[in-house]
């Protein structure tokens, strides 16, 4: 393995980590915010859920990758960032101020796509998320949706290919 190659995995490994404890800081205050992703955390029927909302957003992706609709594409990271930055900052600050954070994330993606501010961006959407999902769902609902991830992962990428497609269209 060489010096890059190892530099490269340790910044990924920090990265993961950096995610993990930022939401394990960050649960208390989305926790105390009210803010799930589901109402009954308990509920077998979650994963399901999540995994149609999964299944009809893959869909449209490819239909509009399919179409030619880069638009469409961006447009869906964008709000999916902001939203996610929102729920984030909501959960320290009042609405108003969130909606000015989760804007000012979105001018600042779009007129300055540095690697830091993608990076940092990243991290902050990754820690908000995980934290609203861990609130959200209990172990045995959760364990159901890694396994049917694992499996739509396997079949997506190795079956119909369709999950290649998707990430070279957004790309």
């Amino acid at each position: 393995m060489s010096e890059d190659s190892r530099l490269q995995t340790l910044a990924m490994l920090f990265f993961v980590v950096t995610v993990q404890i930022l939401a394990l800081a960050v649960t208390p205050a989305i926790t105390a915010s009210g803010s799930r992703v589901f109402d009954d955390p308990t509920s077998a029927a979650n994963p399901f859920s999540y995994m149609l909302l999964i299944l009809v957003f893959t869909a449209l992706l490819l239909l509009a990758i399919k179409r030619d609709k880069g638009w469409i594409i961006s447009g869906f990271i964008q709000i999916s960032i902001a939203a996610s930055i929102y729920y984030l900052a909501a959960a320290f600050m009042s609405p108003v101020y969130a909606v000015l954070m989760a804007v000012a994330s979105l001018l600042l993606i779009r007129y300055y796509p540095e690697w830091y501010v993608i990076d940092l961006l990243g991290i902050a959407v990754c820690a908000g998320i995980s934290s609203l999902f861990g609130v959200s769902m209990t172990t045995l609902p959760a364990l159901i949706l890694l396994v049917i991830l694992a499996v739509y992962d396997a079949i997506s990428v190795y079956k119909t290919r369709h999950m290649v497609s998707l990430a070279e269209g957004v790309i």
